[in-house]
């Protein structure tokens, strides 16, 4: 796989350059390329290589959107979007780069934006099962029901609700190549399972 980074940063400039910045309209989606030689077409086949099913996560969505909206309008900001989103794939590719993750996943590596975990990979995870994925990565020991409640829910909640989040958490770290980090209940615990 190329450089995507540095593929990315050549592509966009010229993109720029020429004004043949189209957006597909797909909600997100990469665009459609047409010229199979071309750089833009070399970069789109990288992604989709990272990206199997065409979409970008959340935060590179966000930042493709401002990039494309600067570049339709030829507004002066458009190289600021061009680099942020060119520095988005390069967090994105050193994230990705095993050299660069801790030998065990860490609350620091894994839990990298609000909602946002990370491992072979990203997932986007509603707010409350990413404290709570943080805070058992952070304490990797057995934890009981009423720490986890003080400190993740605020309050007391039905051991259903804590065994429905430790299914998504499992899902989850699953989504990111964490399928050997497995979490359920025992005896009044949250422990990690070892497979």
């Amino acid at each position: 796989m190329a450089d995507i980074p540095a593929l990315a940063r050549a592509v966009i400039t010229e993109l720029i350059r020429t004004g043949h910045v189209e957006d597909s309209e797909s909600g997100g989606a990469l665009p459609p390329i047409v010229q199979r030689d071309s750089p833009s077409c070399r970069l789109m086949t990288d992604l989709q290589a990272v990206y199997p099913d065409r979409h970008l996560p959340a935060a590179g969505r966000i930042l493709w959107k401002r990039f494309l909206a600067a570049s339709r309008g030829r507004r002066p900001d458009v190289y600021d979007r061009a680099d942020a989103l060119v520095a988005w794939l390069e967090a994105q590719a050193e994230a990705a780069d095993p050299e660069n993750r801790p030998a065990s996943p860490t609350r620091e590596y894994c839990c990298v934006s609000p909602n946002v975990i990370r491992w072979n990979g990203e997932a986007s995870v509603p707010p409350t099962l990413w404290h709570f994925i943080g805070y058992l990565l952070a304490n990797d020991r057995a934890i009981e029901i009423g720490e986890l409640e003080q400190h993740v829910y605020g309050k007391e909640v039905k051991p259903k609700t804590i065994s429905n989040d430790l299914a998504e958490i499992n899902d989850a770290l699953e989504r990111v190549g964490l399928q050997e980090w497995r979490y359920g209940l025992k005896a009044g615990n949250v422990v990690r399972k070892i497979f």
